[in-house]
């Protein structure tokens, strides 16, 4: 599902995200090296766009929504976590604001949304 011809036959495709009904975003990847592109899919249109791009080239990332707000953490070499944000009135401007760091870089990992009431009442 990544856009044709960016990451050739073998190379790793970014993590995808579903940021509405209709827009799948992907971001980083390697084709290669690192990289710090985004660009999303319109289900509607059927077409690819770009979107903004990473401050950090990042391949192993994750992506998820959290609170109505899509974020993009870790990667390779990467601690920071940066939220996506929209710039004015149109639905298709964003921008990536570093919103936290973890204690150390991590990539290729699993991420889950937690309600902290789950953790504060777990009695194990």
């Amino acid at each position: 599902f990544c856009p044709p011809g960016r990451y050739g036959d073998s190379k790793t495709c970014p993590w995808l995200f579903t940021y509405s009904a209709d827009l799948v975003f992907i971001a980083g990847g390697n084709n290669g090296a690192n990289l710090n592109s985004v660009e999303y899919f319109s289900l509607s249109a059927l077409s690819w766009s770009p979107g903004p791009a990473l401050p950090v080239s990042a391949q192993g990332g994750v992506m998820m929504s959290l609170n109505q707000e899509t974020v993009f953490i870790g990667g390779d070499k990467n601690k920071k976590i940066f939220s996506l944000e929209k710039t004015g009135h149109s639905f298709d401007w964003w921008q990536w604001r570093e919103v936290g760091e973890m204690a150390s870089a991590r990539r290729y990992f699993s991420a889950i949304v937690l309600d902290t009431f789950d953790c504060d009442n777990y009695r194990g």
